[in-house]
């Protein structure tokens, strides 16, 4: 449903880096994994890295799915939005 889990993972339905006009921090979490902020209280929510697991292709799906599903209505990324960003990231 979108919604999250305590002390595992945000929800996604709403979220606004989800939602975002420009897609590149959710694909950026994707590709590069997310971690608290040190000195951050509350859950501790990781997400691992996926650069090393999925395609360009599969991570573009994935970032497209959870833009779009529940009650989430934005823009899906192209192939190419993951391809420029891993470029930029991983020189």
């Amino acid at each position: 449903d979108g919604a999250g889990t305590p002390d595992r993972g945000p929800p996604l339905a709403g979220n606004p880096v989800v939602l975002a006009a420009d897609p590149t921090s959710a694909i950026r979490i994707v590709v590069e994994g997310a971690r608290p902020a040190p000195g951050s209280t509350g859950p501790v929510r990781r997400m691992p890295a996926m650069r090393g697991t999925l395609t360009s292709d599969e991570i573009a799906a994935v970032v497209s799915y959870v833009r779009g599903a529940w009650s989430n209505r934005a823009a899906p990324v192209s192939t190419q939005d993951v391809r420029r960003l891993r470029a930029a990231i991983h020189r």
